[in-house]
């Protein structure tokens, strides 16, 4: 057997499976540092664009579901709160309250006020104006 020579320190021999023998040099302790800051900056540099990345796409679904909260809004008119200031006219007479006993005047006119409950669903009136707001149209229901 013939003797081999020693490696330098950088250089190593690494033998694969088969039996090749593949010469390797290791980088110098600079080279590695700065291979491993290269890695750094690339990770963190990423991360932060993933980051930024994530938050455009939170605030554009949220700016999204605001216009869409704005055009629902505009096709639906507010009802008119009553306000304190606004006292009932003599004509309006007030709902009867649950504490009233059965021998008190009653509305006969208003359904809250109806001891017995309906058996049927409740009923509805559509006008044109409902129709509307339909996504087929007035004419979906046809």
């Amino acid at each position: 057997m013939s003797a081999r020579s020693p490696l330098p320190r950088n250089r190593r021999e690494l033998v694969t499976p088969v039996g090749i023998a593949l010469p390797l040099t290791i980088a110098s302790l600079g080279a590695r540092g700065g291979a491993l800051l290269l890695d750094l900056a690339l990770i963190v540099t990423s991360l932060i664009l993933l980051l930024l990345a994530l938050l455009l796409i939170v605030l554009l679904y949220f700016w999204m579901s605001m216009l869409s909260q704005q055009a629902g809004g505009s096709e639906v008119e507010p009802s008119p709160s009553p306000s304190s200031s606004q006292e009932p006219s003599p004509s309006e007479s007030p709902s009867p309250s649950p504490s009233q006993s059965p021998g008190e005047e009653e509305e006969e006119g208003d359904p809250s006020s109806s001891p017995e409950p309906s058996d049927g669903p409740p009923s509805a009136t559509l006008d044109e104006d409902d129709l509307e707001g339909l996504p087929g149209g007035p004419g979906s229901l046809a």
